[in-house]
């Protein structure tokens, strides 16, 4: 008597196989997004407080801090930008143009330069976020 088994999967373990890898690899891009995202805020976030460190010292050499991108962009010596920060400094942050960096000078009641602030692009979080140095009303 000989027995016809035939040996392999069914159709439906197959099937569940592909689902369990189709939704293992779903989780892995979403999380890799994820880690993007958040890498970008950094790296956007860190040119921001960059930039305030070159304000502060164009403080600290002309007793106000620059009034405007120009001024800020103009500055030399240790207040001097990069060139990559510059580039970031031509393009204000919004929903369609994520990668730049906005910087605003901020004032107190005389008009002197107190402060300044630096707008940038918060990936993971989606919307623009404002960091700050000196005295800002």
């Amino acid at each position: 008597m000989s027995k016809n088994i035939k040996k392999g999967f069914t159709i439906v373990e197959l099937l569940i196989v592909i689902v369990v890898i189709g939704i293992l690899a779903t989780i892995t891009v979403v999380a890799y997004q994820g880690v993007q995202n958040r890498a970008k805020t950094t790296k956007a976030a860190t040119s921001a407080r960059d930039i305030l460190k070159k304000a502060d010292v164009y403080n600290a050499d002309n007793d106000s801090y620059p009034a405007d991108e120009g001024e800020l962009k103009a500055a030399t010596g240790a207040g001097a930008l990069d060139s990559n920060l510059t580039t970031l400094l031509d393009k204000s942050p919004s929903a369609t143009e994520k990668d730049g960096l906005d910087y605003v000078v901020c004032d107190n009641a005389s008009g002197d330069h107190t402060g300044g602030k630096v707008t940038y692009w918060d990936y993971t979080a989606g919307s623009t976020e404002t960091i700050q140095t000196g005295t800002c009303l």
